[in-house]
């Protein structure tokens, strides 16, 4: 078989993308983002790899410098371009139209790829290794330096990459026809890399038979548009053979396929693999956005009790990453909730001192969030340290012969010190005793909340108020329970 004729040459092009997109990305995200944040003292417990994309579960310690941060998102592209570099010091090496082939697709993936995923990833849609650098050095500049330089990199490596394979397949024919090899080295991989972003935006879950008939449709169009440019049949001049072994490229494409197939077509249908069980420390990481529910228990002694019960609840895009989170729902990182729901009691209470007396999975309770229960919260339990704090929460006042007790409770989003947009509590639960010290009675008087839409339910037959909020707007700035003391 001549190599050189338009379909073995799209063929052998198809096969040899299929297998360097695979390494490239392979290299990309366990030598470079999984070694790289072992390296820095993190944890690498989870990736994908496909040759359309591919990700990382990873996780670096709390107080990682930036600098840090910053090399390990770097790292997959930096590992690309060093080994591209590589390859393209060993090229001439290639002694084999196949073998000289596979290596010019490998230069594709590793360095054009890779200097356009540069320029194009610093844009906030594509959520890349980029932008991510370009929002922690807080510098929209970089962005504009990182563009400009992947472009100018990638068009140059792709213009010595083009002449190149004219060299190896055309040299003798006509700009036309040598522009038609180029066509089909650059465009045959591209259903590779499209078509499975369309059909994941058309088709729920994505359907593998659809994705193959899209494939074939496609591939074939362009094998066809390549073999009508270059007239294979009318009058193609003649060439020397180009031959060679394909059967390893060829073996090493076939293993791909099915190793795509059931790691999952795309990074939303990831099902491989888990390396390890995340650490304890990643649960801060991944709960986003977090569930706060809060009970204010007023005490037959006049003290108050806060109970917080608190869970992530993220959407993970693929089955991988549910299965990472579901690890979670049997242990809890408490340095993480303990010290955020000590922050907000201060906030609500106005007060700063609190102990926390209690902390543990509530395995029979539940956390509200948008309008549903989610089991497993995490249970904070915290008392006022100091009962000279007390009448910054909790007063008595008199209205003629008349005594009130007066619970005052803030929206602890509404009122940080930090910033948090769009946060709120999505459920604040207020319950006070029937009698207190020395024989004294409550009567319900009113729990009113300032500001917002809340969905609220008050039973003070049972001595309880409960109030929900499903959107930042919907939220109170504060609630007040009014008990007159008899």
């Amino acid at each position: 078989m001549d190599l050189r004729r338009p379909v073995p040459f799209a063929l052998l092009t198809l096969a040899a993308f299929l297998v360097s997109r695979w390494l490239g990305i392979g290299l990309h995200e366990v030598v470079g983002h999984g070694l790289f944040a072992i390296l820095a003292g993190g944890s690498f417990y989870g990736v994908y790899v496909s040759p359309v994309t591919g990700f990382t579960l990873l996780h670096l310690p709390p107080g990682t410098a930036d600098a840090t941060r910053i090399l390990v998102v770097l790292a997959g592209i930096l590992v690309e371009i060093l080994l591209g570099l590589v390859v393209f010091r060993l090229y001439p090496r290639a002694r084999t139209f196949a073998g000289r082939l596979f290596v010019l697709a490998l230069l594709e993936i590793l360095l054009v790829y890779s200097f356009a995923y540069l320029a194009l990833g610093v844009f906030g849609a594509s959520g890349g290794d980029p932008y991510q650098v370009v929002r922690t050095v807080g510098a929209p500049h970089l962005g504009v330096a990182l563009f400009a330089v992947g472009i100018l990199w990638a068009v140059s490596i792709g213009y010595a990459i083009s002449v190149e394979v004219l060299r190896l397949v055309a040299p003798t024919l006509s700009l036309r026809r040598q522009l038609a090899y180029v066509v089909l080295f650059w465009t045959v991989p591209l259903p590779v890399a499209a078509i499975p972003n369309v059909v994941g935006a058309l088709v729920a879950p994505v359907s593998l038979i659809t994705y193959v008939l899209l494939l074939v449709m496609i591939g074939a169009g362009l094998v066809f548009a390549g073999i009508r440019l270059s007239k294979e049949e009318q009058g193609l001049p003649r060439m020397d053979r180009a031959s060679g072994r394909v059967a390893p490229l060829a073996v090493a494409a076939l293993l791909v396929l099915p190793a795509w197939f059931a790691f999952g077509l795309s990074s939303e249908s990831a099902e491989r693999l888990l390396l390890a069980e995340p650490p304890l420390a990643a649960e801060g990481d991944l709960a986003n956005p977090v569930a706060v529910n809060v009970r204010v228990n007023l005490t037959s002694s006049e003290d108050v009790v806060l109970e917080f019960r608190m869970k992530g609840v993220p959407n993970p895009r693929s089955p991988l990453e549910r299965q990472a989170w579901a690890t979670f729902e049997d242990r809890a990182d408490f340095s993480f909730w303990t010290p955020a729901a000590g922050l907000y009691a201060k906030v609500m209470m106005n007060a700063t001192f609190w102990n926390a007396t209690g902390q543990e999975i509530d395995r029979t309770g539940t956390v509200w969030f948008d309008g549903e229960e989610r089991t497993n919260p995490r249970l904070l339990t915290f008392q006022p340290e100091r009962p000279e704090d007390e009448p910054r929460f909790l007063n008595v006042t008199q209205s003629g012969t008349r005594t009130f007790l007066t619970l005052t409770v803030r929206e602890p989003f509404r009122n940080l010190p930090v910033e948090c947009p769009g946060c709120f509590l999505d459920e604040l639960n207020l319950t006070w005793p029937a009698s207190g010290p020395s024989g004294i009675s409550y009567v319900f008087v009113n729990v009113t909340a300032q500001g917002g839409n809340p969905d609220e339910l008050v039973a003070p037959s049972l001595r309880y108020a409960r109030y929900r909020a499903s959107t930042f707007e919907d939220s109170p700035d504060l609630w007040r329970l009014v008990l007159e003391i008899v």
